[in-house]
């Protein structure tokens, strides 16, 4: 896709403001050309520059437009550079910008001014990186005066600064970096569902055991330690043990709250992180409160992305979903929608988006839309490719249920093979999934009476509550869909709503 007009497509409206507001001081009489190419790009659902050419009377084979094209781009990022420029980061990076300004003047001494106060907010805030450039400065003061003893010690001084420095960032490094491939081993593999399938990760937290809680002097290094133990603890699903590293990292965070100036997606993260634990532990009164932890934060985020936006709606309606409150989580599931519609997919993470999608199936399976679950399994599984494994059986397993209640026997002959092939293909054939797999393919076609479908459900609940009681990681299957609770409103003849509210009130009591 062509760049500038991404990169139009993502501002936001203050932005937008920001932009033309500055625009405004480079014009002499009307709109500058490169300002009508952005206004003109702007009204753009899809970029056409043969268009855009002929509307701004620019000839084709003129390479004027490249060069307004590329004016206009390096225009807006110069702009979201000085609009975004109070961040601590970019007055670090000023402040070094002096420094090398004043060092060609030979002016040593407002050097070394700067130089202090840039030290003190590099420590404050964990910015090694731009801490080791202070200390480079340093050391090329120090050699350029007179050298005498002060010399010799400052040189001493400031490279053992630099080796603790060195030290902390190699062990923040490899846990930052397990913590990552933690990550991204769920994402390519799903969640364990036995013991063989924990093996890269243990394999990855083998790495996290060889360093202990007290040995960390820096929040950066603690909170990657912290990380690592809950993400292990939920791959594991040691959800207590999770949730106790959770509360160890919020106050780790408030503890420093700086973090959350230069780093508000750690602090963004670690509270979705613990509404998604309290949610597994059936903490819904606690999940609640923390939403509303995580709203204040947003709130004071400065110039609050999409991607902002869009992670707490989503996390907003995980929550009012599980813990029962359907009607709002429909209403949310539509603000969503809306954001979306309104704006390219590339502000959305692809990870966001398919939990959305999976979630707004299980809310419209709830509120008996079958067409509307229908629709977003259809979205959900042209993303199949960019899937969790589990997710990705979870969502055909789903779309069975919807064709059979829908009534819908053709198509559910021709799902079912293919379910059951992809199942077999991705290893994904477990307990849980064999037992439904089983009823769908032979039990529910030769069932000819409501009464005895009614006594089909009823064995099926049971072998599957059977299959899961003594099994942590079988029991795990059914975060993906409360399959429980659709089979109880088969056997008692209620609506899968009515079911499920009361499941929910159920823990919130």
């Amino acid at each position: 896709m062509e760049p500038l007009f991404e990169l139009i497509k993502s501002l936001t409206k203050n932005e937008k403001g920001y932009i033309k507001k500055l625009s405004s001081f480079h014009q002499k009489g009307g709109k500058n050309k490169y300002i009508l190419l952005f206004d003109a790009i702007e009204r753009q659902r899809e970029y056409n520059e043969a268009a855009l050419i002929k509307k701004l009377a620019y000839t084709s084979e003129s390479s004027a437009f490249a060069v307004a094209k590329n004016y206009l781009y390096n225009f807006i990022l110069d702009g979201l550079t000085a609009y975004h420029g109070s961040s601590v980061k970019q007055e670090m990076r000023r402040m070094l910008d002096r420094v090398e300004v004043l060092h060609r003047k030979g002016l040593s001494d407002q050097c070394k001014k700067i130089l202090a106060r840039a030290k003190k907010t590099a420590t404050r805030y964990d910015l090694h990186e731009n801490l080791e450039e202070v200390l480079d400065w340093e050391l090329l003061l120090a050699r350029e005066r007179e050298i005498n003893e002060a010399t010799l010690k400052k040189i001493d001084s400031v490279y053992n600064e630099w080796f603790l420095l060195e030290s902390m960032k190699t062990k923040a490094m490899q846990l930052r970096r397990a913590s990552d491939k933690l990550v991204a081993t769920t994402v390519l593999r799903g969640f364990v569902r036995n013991k063989k399938d924990m093996e890269p990760f243990d394999a990855v937290f083998n790495e996290v055991n060889k360093f202990s809680e007290d040995e960390f002097s820096d929040p950066y290094s603690l909170f990657f330690f912290y990380r690592c133990q809950y993400l292990y603890r939920h791959i594991s699903d040691e959800l207590e043990e999770m949730y106790k590293y959770l509360i160890k990292t919020q106050e780790l965070l408030w503890k420093h709250e700086h973090f959350f100036e230069v780093r508000p997606h750690v602090f963004l993260a670690s509270i979705s992180n613990k509404i998604i634990c309290e949610i597994a532990l059936r903490k819904f009164r606690e999940a609640l409160s923390t939403l509303g932890v995580l709203e204040d934060l947003v709130k004071r985020t400065k110039n609050v992305g999409l991607d902002t936006q869009f992670h707490f709606l989503s996390k907003k309606f995980f929550v009012m979903t599980t813990v029962g409150n359907f009607e709002e989580a429909d209403t949310v599931a539509q603000e969503i929608e809306e954001l979306i519609g309104n704006n390219p997919p590339t502000q959305f993470s692809t990870i966001d988006l398919l939990h959305f999608r999976n979630m707004a199936v299980t809310l419209y399976m709830t509120l008996g839309n079958w067409k509307r679950a229908n629709r977003f399994t259809q979205d959900l599984l042209q993303m199949s490719g960019e899937m969790r494994p589990d997710l990705i059986a979870w969502a055909y397993i789903k779309s069975l249920i919807i064709h059979f209640e829908q009534g819908d026997q053709e198509l559910l002959e021709y799902r079912i093979k293919s379910t059951y092939r992809m199942l077999l293909k991705k290893q994904k054939l477990y307990k849980v999934e064999a037992l439904i797999m089983d009823f769908i393919r032979t039990k529910i076609k030769a069932i000819p009476s409501k009464a005895q479908q009614t006594e089909a459900f009823s064995q099926l609940h049971d072998h599957l509550l059977a299959a899961i009681e003594y099994d942590k990681f079988e029991k795990g299957a059914l975060g993906n869909f409360d399959l429980v609770g659709w089979l109880e409103s088969k056997v008692t003849r209620k609506s899968f709503l009515e079911v499920r509210k009361r499941r929910c009130q159920e823990f919130l009591n």
